[in-house]
């Protein structure tokens, strides 16, 4: 599995349960109208923008279920 980068961005300080939480809020306001990209903030925003949310919590479910990125 290839993950672009973002897997070596790691600076989130949420715990498991707030990061959850957070991917699902940003979920929930994307398909809402009117729909919309998450926008991408410079500099990053490791605890908000939703790329760095996502692909932390891919990171660690990676983790706990040992596969390999």
């Amino acid at each position: 599995m290839v993950l672009p980068g973002l897997i070596q961005f790691r600076h989130c300080k949420l715990e498991d349960k707030e990061l959850a939480e957070r991917v699902a809020k940003h979920l929930e306001q994307m398909y809402k109208p009117p729909v919309s990209i998450p926008p991408r903030n410079i500099p990053a925003r490791p605890d908000e923008d939703f790329d760095l949310l996502l692909a932390e919590l891919i990171v660690r479910f990676c983790e706990s279920k040992n596969i390999e990125l």
